[in-house]
């Protein structure tokens, strides 16, 4: 499967090892049900996964991942 994209954000700590970051212009659901069960969520993950996928294939650590919800600031990571 061929995936295009860019990353919204990288940080790259000191010692090396990366954070992948996507911003969500979407209203953040109220709950972590809310969250799961919104079909956009899995495709947004699905998305940062293929960055981790693609940073881990060119040798970098990745320390986590994560969305991050314009609208009201709200953080989701794994």
């Amino acid at each position: 499967r061929l995936y295009s994209g860019n990353m919204d954000l990288l940080l790259v700590e000191s010692d090396g090892r990366v954070w992948v970051i996507d911003f969500k212009g979407q209203v953040a659901p109220d709950s972590t049900d809310q969250l799961v069960s919104n079909g956009e969520f899995r495709k947004n993950v699905l998305q940062v996964e293929a960055y981790r996928k693609g940073l881990e294939r060119a040798g970098y650590t990745v320390a986590g991942c994560g969305l991050l919800f314009l609208g009201k600031m709200v953080w989701v990571g794994w």
